[in-house]
């Protein structure tokens, strides 16, 4: 419904900011016109049925001041429960998106309104194909066709673009020290505020307490994390909120503490010896640098007497496995949020406390204190996206939630070889 861009909040598929009509009501104007597209007409019914479903979903944080949706012409009408000042900014988010009638979106039915629309979809190349979206509201994009690959190796994406093969990149512009890319290069960053976390099991044993959170915590040393990654900016960090400031010393790793913490721990589960076990540590594939945060963690885990493997699956049996709790420990990413309240709640909904996270009689400060408490998940650090594209690419930024902005790409003069 809405956009941030550059601090300021503006209307995208909403036709005009909110109109309110009490502290407790506000009515939105949807714009006239907009095609899904499957070449369906947007209503105002879609909008309602779409925060609808967010509304009772495990994301219903976002609108957990909101007690009632409904439509009223070519306005939605929000009935508050009580005044929400952040509301405009949640209505920002990705989980805000609208779809037809409402539905959950799937790998089988991608439909919106935006820029480009869903053309094929190949695991096996390891590929998304978009085209362009031609009667986009907001204005046709300037590129027709967007191919997205990912790739399962550290190296393939820097050495597709140093080669030619890709005009961006967002995992370095060479794969070895010492090259340069066919073509010259320029570089855009956006905010650090991807945190990477180490999530939990929840069955009911010894790692599932939050105890042992505690102690996987103080033996990771943090600092060295900083080095993550190809180049974009890195944020060691023990809190969810990347605004959160914190010494390099507490970042140090603290093995003494976290075995002290352990041999405490273990009087509850005499029949549960950590050093006698393995844990498991999954790491979805398709995300490189895990697998070096996963060994990291692994070793320092090791320096405690506690040993772990880490198990390396493909994007889809990962999400899949963490869904069902089938693990014990596993790297995980969570997006940015408008504020750092909105991060809290959403960081207890992927640990799964998702009821935790919707209450909205819960302060700030309260769920802080619970979430040191119980440490659902242990933070790691915050990331920025780098991404590396050629000269003659242009509109290349980052949104204030991190996203590359695609309709904004347009090529310009002929690229420049190195």
């Amino acid at each position: 419904l809405y956009r941030e861009r550059e601090g300021a909040i503006e209307p995208h598929l909403a036709s005009a900011l909110p109109i309110e009509v009490s502290p407790l009501q506000i009515r939105i104007p949807i714009r006239n016109g907009v095609l899904f597209h499957n070449g369906r007409k947007l209503q105002p019914t879609d909008v309602s049925a779409s925060l609808e479903r967010l509304r009772v979903s495990e994301f219903g944080h976002l609108l957990a001041k909101v007690k009632a949706i409904s439509t009223e012409a070519e306005f939605v009408v929000l009935q508050l429960a009580v005044a929400d000042s952040g509301l405009l900014k949640r209505l920002c988010d990705i989980h805000a998106s609208i779809t037809p009638k409402g539905r959950a979106p799937s790998w089988h039915r991608l439909v919106g309104t935006g820029p480009f629309r869903m053309l094929e979809r190949s695991d096996s190349r390891r590929e998304l194909k978009l085209m362009v979206h031609e009667q986009y509201f907001a204005g046709r994009a300037y590129v027709d066709e967007l191919r997205l690959q990912w790739s399962e190796k550290s190296d393939a994406e820097a050495r597709r673009y140093e080669t030619g093969g890709a005009h961006l990149s967002l995992r370095g512009d060479v794969a070895f020290a010492g090259h340069r890319p066919k073509y010259q290069s320029e570089k855009a960053q956006s905010v650090a505020k991807v945190l990477a976390f180490v999530g939990f099991g929840k069955a009911n044993r010894i790692d599932s307490d939050s105890r042992f959170r505690q102690v996987v915590s103080a033996a990771i040393g943090r600092n060295g994390m900083s080095q993550i990654g190809s180049g974009e900016l890195v944020v060691p960090s023990l809190a969810v909120s990347p605004r959160s400031v914190t010494t390099a010393e507490k970042m140090s790793a603290r093995p003494d503490l976290a075995r002290r913490l352990l041999a405490a721990l273990q009087r509850f589960y005499p029949g549960q010896k950590m050093t006698t076990r393995s844990l498991d540590i999954l790491v979805n594939r398709s995300r490189p640098d895990d697998a070096i945060v996963a060994g990291r963690i692994a070793a320092a885990l090791f320096k405690i007497g506690v040993r772990a493997r880490l198990t390396e699956l493909r994007a889809r049996t990962f999400a899949r496995r963490v869904r069902e709790g089938q693990y014990d420990l596993y790297i995980g990413q969570l997006a940015p949020h408008s504020s750092s309240d909105d991060l809290l709640r959403a960081a207890l909904v992927v640990s799964g406390k998702a009821a935790l996270g919707k209450d909205s009689r819960l302060s700030p400060a309260t769920l802080r204190r619970r979430f040191q408490a119980e440490l659902p998940l242990v933070p790691l650090f915050h990331r920025a996206l780098r991404a590396d594209y050629r000269s003659d690419l242009h509109g290349v930024r980052f949104d204030g939630k991190g996203r590359l902005m695609f309709e904004e790409l347009f090529f310009f003069g002929a690229p420049e070889k190195n």
